[in-house]
């Protein structure tokens, strides 16, 4: 998001709506790891 151009990237908070707990985990580690793990089991969470 930082490096996108997109209004997040200079914004003081960034809102998620409707994301369930696996969601969030998932982005964190994100967040954290730069890395982004895709299953069959969960890939239905980043519609």
């Amino acid at each position: 998001i930082s490096r996108s151009g997109m209004q997040e990237a200079t914004a003081d908070t960034i809102e998620l709506k409707d994301i369930t707990a696996n969601g969030l985990r998932a982005v964190l580690d994100f967040i954290y790891t730069g890395e982004l793990s895709l299953s069959i089991e969960n890939i239905g969470m980043y519609d």
